[in-house]
């Protein structure tokens, strides 16, 4: 085994492959500039369809004969293709799917597999060595002071690990179901969700920095023209490079005030696409009739095709991704498919990494670099502009038939029954006890049930019956920390780079609820998070966490609930003592499989100011019987943005709920009418800049 997961790391990492693993191809950029060969990019449909096909290849043959003779099937692969870090991909697909790869191989972090691929934008280290290997002039990296944000190496693995759970087609394709092609449970609609959070915490990271939001790419109606004018925020990637077949990929630069245009490239000769002929959007012109199509359907609720069905979050959001449960998908004859809505979202991406038509290509060719263009979050607001007008159309919700519980609120009832707690806030005699474990619950009911039932803890500090004492806040804290990065150069040397991250200090959440009814309840208890000056924007609120709550008739329950058990999270979380070993060995990571789908835990605070950042924390009540997670341990409980494996999505409710759709009243006015809602101000600070 040791054997097989050695021959995939090398696989994988593109670099010290043994002579039966080496491309043909492995000189491909002895010269530059020149004719690179493709590059692989999980948006293009083709190449998606190639690495699936080679991925259910791996998937049989591994089911026949065994995992060794699936490494020997991918050795021939990488033998045979073209397109760089294609057959890379597939190995992910494969490992990502099939029970017995997932459980024998483990797929190392993003930054120890291609550390090239994290590299700072404004990395000084290794520059030389890729001088002279860029097509166009390098662009200014963006002066937003985001890069540690957008270039954070544990957030492009979850986009990139996103894709790979939820590939846009299969291989080979069956036969529709009723709820169409089996490509994940409320695919679309959790593409649009996902990818919107990550706008959410984007936004919360920029305004702490002094920046307005988001802006879209484009907005409604959208026209050529906008689609035309020069990009004034270029990017420059730096020495970023993917390693397949012992030589680098270089990604170019996108200049400041740059435009896209249509597609013309051809790249057939070297085994590559011509643009111009397999693209539904190839033309901007296209591209523009697709997003207007689409944003007509989101705001009538009627497709012009399927015999005016009817639109929902699930099937939009497949057809503006695109992937094969979209309205208008035909087959997958490129040239035939997707004639009315096109490949919107797809398309977008492969616009802006061949702005200008020449290779190689941008960061937004692939999942692993996409997000560390400041064009990726413009592109993706005009993609949520079209789920946000189809919310707008939808009702509001009835909030007063929720379960009758009380969560009491500080600015209505003078005491908060939603406390923060740090690490350090807590008594020592409680290390060393599993979260969850009766110990916790103890601790939790000791502190803020029984005779302080009553008592405010939003900041303060409450003494135990052992003399130990518990210390509630109303301020998180974040810190800016580095990390090195193992880089080989030719000639296997070793050398380090430095990269810097966000982080926070751990917390907790005792939660208390009161059940108002006369029978035993289950509910589930929601948790977000918005800046206080857009938390009347509903589109501003960040999911923290959710799970269920058991209570007894008529009874009080004090839940404890620790940040590292967040639904939001791949678990188990990682925290910086998890990124500093060098070869990634640390338990941590080692227990990754699946459960690599998740928002990184490092980031899952925004990181605030200086001074202290004003947002607002708010927690609802809604039924137990909407969130139904399994009782087996091998399922994963990052369910927010990632759902569960080969099961339905856990939770009945619109993803977001109660975000969704509009509200009836302010969100702040909604949160103080109902019992089973509360809120309250926080401030996140950042102790170190």
């Amino acid at each position: 085994m040791a054997e097989q997961q050695a021959t995939i790391d090398s696989v994988l990492a593109g670099r010290g492959l043994a002579p039966e693993f080496r491309l043909p191809r492995g000189q491909f950029l002895e010269a530059l500039p020149g004719e690179p060969p493709p590059l692989f990019s999980a948006f293009v449909d083709q190449h998606l369809r190639q690495a699936l096909e080679l991925a259910y290849r791996f998937d049989q043959v591994t089911n026949e004969s065994g995992l060794d003779a699936a490494i020997g099937a991918i050795g021939e692969a990488l033998r045979a293709e073209s397109v760089v870090g294609l057959v890379q991909y597939s190995v992910l697909l494969f490992l990502t799917h099939n029970p017995q790869g997932r459980s024998k191989i483990k797929i190392k972090p993003l930054e120890m597999r291609q550390p090239d691929l994290v590299l700072s934008s404004s990395s000084a280290n290794l520059a030389a060595s890729t001088a002279g290997s860029r097509t166009s002039p390098p662009g200014p990296t963006p002066p937003d002071g985001l890069g540690y944000w957008r270039e954070d190496p544990l957030i492009n693995e979850h986009h990139e690990h996103w894709h790979l759970v939820y590939p846009t087609s299969l291989s080979p394709l069956p036969a529709p179901t009723a709820s169409g092609y089996p490509i994940g449970d409320r695919h679309g609609e959790l593409f649009f969700y996902m990818h919107q959070q990550m706008i959410a915490r984007y936004d919360a990271e920029r305004l702490a920095l002094g920046h307005a939001r988001v802006n879209p790419f484009a907005v409604t109606p959208y026209t050529e023209s906008q689609f035309r004018v020069p990009i004034a925020e270029g990017y420059d990637p730096g020495p970023l490079k993917l390693w397949d077949g012992e030589k680098p990929y270089p990604f170019r630069a996108r200049p400041a005030g740059a435009s896209i245009s249509d597609l013309t490239l051809d790249e057939s000769s070297t085994g590559g696409p011509n643009w111009g002929k397999i693209r539904p959007g190839a033309k901007l012109s296209q591209q523009v009739s697709f997003g207007n199509a689409a944003m007509v359907a989101a705001t009538t609720g009627t497709y012009a095709s399927a015999g005016g069905k009817a639109v929902n979050a699930d099937n939009l959001g497949n057809t503006v991704e695109a992937n094969i449960n979209a309205v208008d998908f035909v087959d997958t004859n490129p040239p035939a498919n997707h004639p009315l809505y096109g490949n919107l979202h797809n398309d977008g991406h492969i616009h802006f990494m061949l702005y200008d038509n020449i290779a190689p290509y941008g960061v937004m060719a692939a999942t692993t670099t996409a997000i560390r263009d400041p064009i990726f979050f413009r592109w993706h607001k005009l993609i949520d502009d079209i789920y946000f007008s189809y919310q707008e159309t939808l009702s509001a919700y009835d909030f007063s038939v929720g379960p009758k519980v009380t969560i009491r609120k500080k600015d209505v009832s003078g005491v908060s029954d939603v406390i923060l707690c740090l690490g350090d806030g807590l008594p020592a005699s409680i290390a060393g006890h599993k979260f969850g474990s009766r110990a916790y619950n103890d601790l939790a009911a000791a502190a803020f049930g029984g005779a302080e039932w009553h008592n405010d803890f939003s900041h303060g500090s409450v003494q135990l019956k052992s003399g130990e004492t518990i210390t509630t806040t109303d301020e998180l804290v974040t810190e800016m920390l580095t990390r090195k990065i193992v880089l080989e150069q030719d000639g296997g040397k070793k050398v380090e780079e430095t990269i810097q991250y966000l982080s926070h200090d751990d917390f907790y959440y005792f939660i208390r609820l009161q059940n108002d009814d006369d029978h035993d309840q289950t509910v589930a208890v929601r948790i977000f998070l918005a800046p206080e000056s857009e938390s009347a924007d509903r589109r501003a609120w960040i999911e923290m966490d959710r799970f269920a709550s058991k209570i007894g008739a008529g009874g009080r329950v004090v839940v404890f609930r620790s940040a590292d058990q967040s639904s939001v999270i791949r678990k188990p979380a990682l925290r910086p003592d998890d990124l500093t070993n060098e070869d990634g060995a640390t338990r941590a990571r080692e227990a990754q499989a699946w459960c690599d789908c998740g928002w990184p835990y490092t980031v899952l605070l925004p990181r605030g100011t200086r001074e202290g950042m004003d947002f607002r924390l708010l927690v609802l009540c809604s039924s137990g019987d909407d969130l139904i997670m399994p009782d087996h341990p091998e399922c994963c409980t990052s369910i927010s943005y990632c759902g569960l494996q080969s099961l339905e999505y856990p939770d009945k409710t619109a993803m977001g709920y109660p975000f969704d759709r509009p509200f009836r009243m302010p969100i702040r006015n909604t949160a103080q009418s109902f019992s089973n809602w509360s809120s309250r101000p926080i401030r996140i600070r950042c102790k170190n800049i």
